[in-house]
């Protein structure tokens, strides 16, 4: 779904493409596609083709894709990129706990240039692949195929099952 009419979801040549629409400066635009609750999932991978949309970076506004995992109403893990307003590419592994973000890793543009294959370049205009993998308390991400960390989870809300999805704002994916 989406929360404005900014952003749009299709199909083509078999690929989910999440569509942005710049409007102009203004607030932040955001659509999002997961698995309904219902049937729990407990392992698993998540994976996508990310493109970092050019397109709109006069507007000065925060880029971000993001896999799901684990989602279960207002719980789950999210692996995120961001393109910031800055011209940085860096990343993020987040729990959310009903809806809260707690930020779990943190990854520098140095970690994700160093996943890239030779004469690839961190910024827009590019595609990169990206992975979470769940395993009992275990949360791996992946950037280019490379692991950026091994994460185990050893809280009290660590979560265990829930079904996965992707995160799109103000980027085409």
């Amino acid at each position: 779904y989406g929360d404005n009419d900014n952003m749009s979801i299709g199909v083509s040549d078999g690929k989910l493409n999440f569509l942005y629409n710049p409007k102009g400066a203004g607030s932040s635009t955001s659509i999002n596609a997961y698995i309904p609750s219902g049937t729990m999932w407990n392992n698993y991978s998540v994976s996508a083709d990310v493109f970092m949309d050019p397109g709109k970076s006069s507007l000065g506004r925060t880029r971000m894709s993001s896999l799901l995992a684990r989602r279960n109403g207002r719980n789950w893990y999210e692996f995120r990129v961001n393109y910031n307003a800055d011209g940085y590419l860096i990343g993020y592994l987040y729990r959310f706990d009903n809806g809260t973000a707690n930020l779990l890793y943190n990854f520098t543009s140095g970690m994700l240039s160093d996943c890239l294959p030779e004469g690839k370049t961190l910024g827009t205009g590019e595609t990169y692949n990206m992975k979470i993998t769940v395993f009992n308390n275990i949360i791996e991400c992946y950037f280019e195929n490379k692991l950026l960390v091994y994460y185990v989870d050893d809280s009290d809300n660590v979560l265990l099952s829930g079904t996965a999805g992707i995160r799109n704002i103000n980027n085409t994916a």
